[in-house]
């Protein structure tokens, strides 16, 4: 059961952020065909609409590797340059990752995409490396729970899906543990929790650890992000037999994020 819940987890997840982001790359189609433009409507890439519909092969293993460079050769001198370029490449990637300059969406395109390409492995390893090397750091701790989520998509073997949802829990808590006000280790750390398998009783905690997060965002400065956060509270009253409940969150979220498509269409009993 509890291989299956995170399954479900991933694809919920990564379903409902696509289908967000999908929403609002439609809303910026059609803004820009109303003549109105926003820095916000621009920052997803029209060929990367399908991302969440490619699931390709990856290493099962659940212990991070590298590709090692092969001995030195004449006639394999280009190799190691190609795999210094690739291991760059993901470097680079991870950096964006960890930044807090990457907006939401585009942090989710370069997931789509390392996943896409199977480089989850090298993503865990170097998002390991900067854990260790960085041990007061909680950005990284942060992405390795996210990293692992993603490695469940393209893991075939079931019985690695529950051991990577718990070293992902962990992550998340390392996190926290490090910086409790850390938005991404408790916005994915709560929304995974509210999948767990009924049995487990998360759910109070699930829309405790929403309502809080929200109470703490309505604080700051707003964030497109932030909307998340309502719509998957509004969830978990819904799988709680609290529509009433559920509608007020939507309704909230939807008042302070008006473009939000996700939040309008459930406002709107669709």
């Amino acid at each position: 059961m509890k291989r299956f819940t995170w399954v479900v987890v991933l694809v919920a997840l990564i379903g409902a952020l696509g289908f967000w982001r999908s929403a609002r790359n439609r809303g910026a189609v059609a803004s820009e065909a109303a003549g109105t433009n926003s820095p916000s409507s621009t920052s997803v890439s029209a060929e990367n609409a399908d991302a969440t519909s490619r699931t390709p092969d990856a290493p099962l293993g659940l212990t991070p590797t590298v590709p090692a460079p092969p001995r030195r050769s004449p006639a394999a001198a280009i190799v190691p340059a190609a795999v210094l370029d690739e291991k760059t490449q993901v470097r680079q990637n991870v950096d964006q990752l960890v930044s807090p300059q990457t907006s939401f969406v585009d942090k989710y395109h370069i997931w789509i995409k390392l996943r896409d390409e199977g480089k989850m492995d090298q993503v865990i390893a170097e998002l390991n490396e900067r854990a260790t090397n960085n041990p007061t750091a909680a950005e990284f701790p942060a992405a390795l729970g996210q990293a692992y989520l993603h490695k469940i998509a393209v893991t075939k073997d079931t019985r690695d899906y529950a051991v990577l949802g718990a070293m992902a829990d962990r992550s998340f808590d390392t996190a926290l543990d490090l910086e409790p006000a850390n938005w991404d280790a408790r916005f994915f750390k709560a929304t995974a929790m509210s999948y767990w398998p009924e049995e487990m009783n998360k759910r109070p905690e699930v829309i405790e650890r929403f309502t809080q997060l929200i109470q703490d965002q309505e604080t700051q400065t707003p964030q497109t992000q932030f909307a998340q956060s309502y719509y998957w509270l509004g969830e978990t009253y819904q799988k709680a037999g609290r529509p009433d409940d559920a509608d007020q969150v939507w309704r909230r979220g939807a008042a302070l994020f008006p473009s939000d498509s996700m939040l309008q269409q459930k406002i709107a009993g669709r």
